[in-house]
């Protein structure tokens, strides 16, 4: 269970820092609040430039995948309940 807590929170770390460094923020500064929310969209809405759009490569898509079918097998296979849930609250966020 602590091995995939530290897994899951070293994914969320590394996505962080590539979104932070995709906007070209500092980690964790948090100064682009009134410019955009939490996943870099305008806040008045609309469709803008498409030129910042990243998208990930064949090795990044194959990691998260992998990562994904990782997690739904230990959820299929563990009989702990407190594990479970936990892996559930995990996979909804995907």
């Amino acid at each position: 269970t602590e091995a995939l807590r530290d897994l899951a929170l070293s994914l969320a770390e590394e996505l962080d820092e590539r979104r932070a460094a995709r906007l070209g923020e500092e980690s964790g500064n948090g100064t682009d609040n009134a410019r955009s929310d939490p996943f870099g969209n305008n806040p008045q809405g609309g469709i803008g430039s498409n030129s910042d759009v990243e998208i990930p490569d064949q090795i990044e898509r194959q990691r998260a995948k992998d990562i994904l079918e990782e997690l739904r097998r230990r959820y299929g296979d563990t009989i702990n309940e407190e594990e479970r849930d936990y892996l559930e609250r995990l996979l909804d966020r995907f």
